[in-house]
């Protein structure tokens, strides 16, 4: 699901030389409250900015977010998969705003064994 969001956003005017810079600046670890405070600075930024600008911004912090769950401790996860979730809704929305309905709602497979083994379906709650 990241991994289709981030790559997403990364297709309005973004290519492989600045994907490539992104994983150079990004810092190698944010703590579990630094990404709360980045899913309430990209709401904000939905509020107060053009979609295209969102999905671009999101798409970078979308990224770093997929490399982090991969090096996550095992106790942070489920809060980072939350944090994931949602700015994940919020780029959909915000796509959706720029009239891109196919990226918004494109089937998504669950992002990790973890949300396999705590029962998250692919297709969001309420769905079995």
């Amino acid at each position: 699901m990241l991994s289709l969001a981030a790559g997403v956003g990364l297709g309005f005017g973004c290519n492989e030389s600045v994907r490539r810079m992104i994983d150079v600046v990004t810092p190698a670890y944010r703590s579990v409250e630094e990404w709360d405070t980045i899913k309430d600075d990209h709401l904000h930024a939905l509020r107060t900015r053009p979609p295209a600008q969102v999905v671009a911004d999101l798409a970078i912090d979308l990224h770093d977010l997929a490399l982090h769950l991969k090096q996550a401790a095992p106790a942070d996860l489920p809060d980072l998969y939350r944090t994931a979730a949602l700015l994940s809704c919020i780029q959909a929305n915000a796509l959706t705003r720029l009239a891109d309905h196919g990226a918004a709602i494109r089937p998504r497979k669950p992002c990790s064994p973890w949300s396999r083994q705590h029962g998250a379906s692919a297709r969001g709650p309420g769905h079995a």
